[in-house]
């Protein structure tokens, strides 16, 4: 990208670089909420006007789910001009959404080794400053709620940059597993870590924190030449036979206890209730209890009416008829049948474009690992909102770029390395 003899830069590097100031304002919170959409949308305009040619040429199906991704924004702001959608509502992280998705297309196969290490180490690092920043906050306060970055605080994570950074453990944990240097190997298990201990000690999400609990051991299990289907029905057999022998109870109580945190306990602590099936528990305000309730709202509204079934309610700012807690129920109470259709379809489209452009091979390991980043993003848009660009950022850059840097880098994929 830089000239060996001088410190310049050539024209051709310009999208890469507007491309990396793209993640930043996606994985930085503070830049993102202090310029605005507008400045973005214009950086990005920018990057699409260099990258034009190559956007215009994009294959069918990439085709077919950009035009789906504009007629899917275009009903969001039908919804809001006609006042179905109130203002304020989540319109604005849908599309910042959708830019890396979009931002990926034209110049994935374009960039060399090079080029994908300075976009993945400038997100990594604008990760990292978020988590830092975060971690400074904590370290003030205790507990930070999101509701801070209203008091001035704009680097305040919120529930969307925690499943991020989840789904980033599990992408840098797998490059880990697959990656045979050392001093790579042990990078990309730091980045692991970190994230994992950010989102335990700091956040206090509970839901993030099982479904990293699962999804580490998954990804442990892939690590083989063994069929996915044995390692899955294994796994299952063992969780079964786990809870039947030892007990849910034993075991959600001692990983309360060894987590060392209040917060955490208590949420822990109410899944127990709720496993216990005591109707005390379940009028209890506890956030995994309200969350079901919160999910079971939406399905209530979508099939509450035909409009509601057929157009929907619109995006609403407060909880009184969509959730906000669960992205696939959300999307059909909101636009009806129809556009819930369209905007969970969207999501499984944008998915098979990653894995299309990565071209891992279908026995390879690392193809198995990407399969279970991608079963854990699902998992996570049932309870929790996807539509984020951090979240963006992570599963249509980071993990594209670096799943094909590691597997070019050991092109041998299909020996074993070994695990934990």
């Amino acid at each position: 990208m830089i000239s060996r003899n001088r410190w310049t830069i050539k024209w051709s590097d310009l999208p890469t670089f507007l491309l990396a100031c793209i993640c930043i304002c996606c994985l930085s919170l503070k830049v993102q909420r202090t310029i605005g959409l507008t400045a973005i949308l214009a950086l990005w305009m920018l990057y699409c006007f260099l990258e034009g040619y190559d956007l215009l040429h994009i294959k069918l199906q990439e085709s077919i789910t950009l035009l789906l991704i504009v007629g899917y924004l275009a009903i969001c702001f039908l919804y809001r001009y006609i006042g179905l959608s109130d203002e304020g509502t989540g319109i604005t992280t849908t599309i910042l959404f959708f830019i890396p998705y979009i931002s990926i297309l034209p110049i994935y196969h374009k960039l060399d080794r090079k080029q994908c290490i300075f976009i993945l180490a400038v997100s990594i690092v604008t990760a990292f400053v978020t988590m830092w920043q975060n971690y400074l906050l904590w370290r003030r306060f205790g507990f930070v709620p999101m509701h801070m970055f209203l008091e001035g605080y704009t680097e305040v994570v919120n529930t969307q940059y925690v499943s991020a950074l989840m789904l980033l453990s599990g992408i840098t944990f797998s490059a880990f597993l697959r990656e045979r240097r050392k001093l790579l190997r042990y990078l990309y298990l730091g980045i692991a870590l970190v994230c994992f201990l950010f989102n335990a000690v700091v956040t206090q999400r509970a839901i993030t924190i099982l479904l990293s609990f699962v999804m580490i051991p998954f990804l442990i299990m892939v690590n083989s030449k063994r069929g996915v289907g044995r390692i899955l029905r294994f796994l299952a057999l063992s969780s079964v036979l786990v809870f039947g022998l030892l007990g849910y109870r034993v075991i959600l109580t001692g990983i309360a206890n060894l987590l060392g945190s209040e917060r955490l306990a208590d949420r822990i602590f109410s899944i127990i209730r709720l496993f216990d099936q005591s109707s005390a528990a379940m009028e209890e305000s506890n956030s995994l209890t309200v969350r079901l309730q919160l999910m079971g709202l939406s399905i209530q509204t979508f099939f509450a009416s035909v409009p509601n079934f057929l157009i929907g309610v619109g995006d609403k700012a407060d909880y009184l008829l969509v959730g906000g807690h669960g992205q696939f129920f959300d999307e059909f109470a909101r636009y009806g049948v129809f556009g819930g259709l369209l905007s969970n379809g969207i999501t499984v489209s944008t998915l098979y474009t990653i894995m299309k452009y990565v071209s891992l091979p279908r026995e390879s390991v690392l193809f198995k690992q990407m399969l279970v980043i991608f079963l854990f993003f699902i998992i996570r848009g049932f309870v929790g909102t996807l539509y984020a660009p951090s979240i963006g950022a992570t599963m249509f850059i980071i993990l594209p770029l670096l799943f094909r840097l590691v597997y070019e880098m050991n092109e041998d994929d299909q020996i074993e390395v070994q695990s934990l």
